[in-house]
This record gives structure tokens, C-alpha cells and sequence, in this order.
């Protein structure tokens, strides 16, 4: 029987044969479109499936990039929020060091204008000779000296400025009216102190010049008098004070006698 596919004679080959090739011919070529239909369809499909993926990364990618654009507006707005409140805080600091400055500020001018009313109460006692302040007491009760000791305390005291301007007081006060520094060397040194001094601190005796009660305190106070007649007064005072010491030791003698 010979191959149904060799080369024949169309002539040559039966009808019913012609037909059966052509059918089995189209059988095959209908099978092998079919086939090709299969893979171009499967490739389609794969093909859908790759793009399906990558949309669902791109709006993973895109879902993403949406928190992050939240996180980073959230982290803004609290940026914002943090820095009105250091702003606020600063304000706050800055009004509170202002007010602090302002009270220090109206302290010392307190403390200011209370040593200005101290010393213009001391002016007004001094030009009065009234005693208004307690510290005039304490100066007082330290007069007549009769001590060296005394002396020793009060020229430390008088480095007190405070000390030095009620001393001051005190002096006019005892000096009154009066213009002659013989009136107060009594009241101020007893005679027994004053025997030890006179006036340059010659023949081994101290000197009363180098006190800062007489040479400054006492000396402003009968500045009036000039520096020549103050230094001759105050010599005179303590001849005077020699003479009356050895009069009572003459008489204290003569008595037990």
C-alpha cells in the first residue's frame, strides 16, 4: 500500500481519498492553531500576572510613601509644637529675669534711700543736738573714757563709716554752743586717762594727734577754729587736765594727813 502523503497526481488519487487528506491536512493545521492559541493565551496570562504583581508592589510603594508622608507631617506639627513651646518657655524666662532685675533694682534703691535717710537723720540730730537714734546711747556710754583699753575699742570702731558719722553727732552735741575744745576734752578723756598723753607723744607720753577720735573726728567738728588754734587748744586742755589731776592727788594727800 503506498504513503497517502507521497507525491501523487491529483488525478491519479481517488475522491474519497483527496477528501480524507484534506480533512486529516485541516485536522492538523486546525490542531496546531489551537496550540499556538494555548501558549499565546498562556503567555497573556502570564504576562497579566506579572503586571498584577507589580501593581500591588507599586501600591505597596505607594501606601508606603503615604505613612511616611504622615509620619513626617506628624513630625512637623510636633516641630512646631516644640518650638512654640521653647518660644513660650524663653518669653517666660526673659519676663522672670526682667522682674527679678526690676525687684533687685527696687532693693537697692530701698536700701539706698534708707542710708540716705540714716545720714540726713544724723545731719538733722547734729545741727540740733537731739538725740533720736540708740546708736548715740551706745556712743556715750563709752565717755568719759578711762581706759586704754576703751580708747583701743573705740578708735577700731571709728572704721566704721556709720560709727564715725554718729560719733560726729555726739561731738556737736557735746560741744553745743560752745567753740572752745577745752569744754569737751573733759567730757570725752578722764583726767586719769589723759595723764599717759599729750599732744606729739613726747617724754615717753602717747600722743593724742595720732587718734583718729581727735586728729579727725574732733578736729571736723571745730573745723571753725582753724588747724593752728585747734592744736594749741587741745595742748592747753591737757595742761589743764594735768593740773586739776594733781590738784585732787594734793588734796587726798593733805586730808589723810
Amino acid at each position: 500500500m503506498s504513503n497517502i502523503f507521497e507525491t501523487q497526481d491529483e488525478g491519479e488519487i481517488p475522491i474519497v481519498e483527496r477528501i480524507e487528506r484534506r480533512q486529516y491536512s485541516v485536522g492538523i493545521s486546525r490542531t496546531q492553531q489551537n496550540s499556538d492559541i494555548l501558549e499565546a493565551l498562556k503567555t497573556i496570562i502570564a504576562g497579566q500576572k506579572n503586571i498584577q504583581e507589580r501593581l500591588e508592589k507599586l501600591e505597596e510603594n505607594v501606601y508606603i510613601t503615604l505613612q511616611n508622608q504622615k509620619t513626617l507631617s506628624e513630625g512637623q506639627s510636633s516641630l512646631v509644637h516644640n518650638q512654640t513651646e521653647i518660644f513660650n518657655k524663653l518669653n517666660e524666662m526673659e519676663s522672670k529675669i526682667v522682674e527679678k532685675a526690676e525687684v533687685l533694682a527696687q532693693n537697692k534703691s530701698i536700701r539706698e534711700c534708707k542710708v540716705l535717710l540714716k545720714r540726713v537723720e544724723q545731719s538733722v540730730c547734729r545741727m540740733t543736738g537731739e538725740v533720736t537714734d540708740k546708736e548715740l546711747d551706745d556712743v556715750a556710754s563709752a565717755f568719759p573714757m578711762e581706759s586704754q583699753a576703751i580708747v583701743a575699742e573705740v578708735e577700731d570702731r571709728l572704721q566704721s563709716q556709720d560709727y564715725a558719722q554718729t560719733m560726729t553727732t555726739f561731738l556737736h552735741k557735746l560741744k553745743g554752743a560752745s567753740d572752745n575744745v577745752a569744754d569737751v576734752i573733759p567730757k570725752i578723756f578722764s583726767d586719769e586717762l589723759l595723764e599717759g598723753y599729750n599732744w606729739d607723744g613726747r617724754w615717753s607720753k602717747k600722743s593724742l594727734c595720732k587718734l583718729a577720735l581727735v586728729d579727725t573726728i574732733l578736729r571736723n567738728v571745730f573745723q571753725q577754729q582753724g588747724c593752728r588754734s585747734f592744736e594749741e587748744n587741745i595742748k592747753r586742755s591737757i595742761l589743764l587736765s594735768h593740773h586739776r589731776l594733781k590738784q585732787r592727788t594734793y588734796l587726798k594727800k593733805k586730808r589723810k594727813q
